[in-house]
């Protein structure tokens, strides 16, 4: 049986090999959930995306600099309980 660490860890693991190093900036847990009926876990990723929009035009020139937060990308990971296995990955 996959516990609680062994699931998250073999998301962490998932999302590692699909996407390139640079991608998973600020890669922390958001949610976990254990659906007892189905024997799997729901594990919810995010970090943050990679992609920075520029600002343009006049008001970047003229106004005062604001920093804004970059946007996070949060993905949720089906994990069987019995194998460990991830066998499926969703956008949330």
């Amino acid at each position: 049986m996959t516990d609680i660490k062994q699931a998250v860890k073999a998301a962490r693991d998932f999302a590692g090999e699909l996407f390139a190093e640079g991608e998973l900036k600020d890669l922390r847990v958001e949610e976990i959930e254990h659906d007892e009926q189905q024997g799997k876990w729901l594990v919810t990723l995010g970090w943050v995306e990679p992609a920075v929009k520029q600002i343009g035009g006049f008001a970047a020139i003229a106004g005062p600099l604001r920093l804004e937060p970059l946007p996070r990308v949060y993905k949720v990971f089906r994990v069987d309980a019995v194998s460990g296995q991830v066998e499926s990955m969703k956008m949330r």
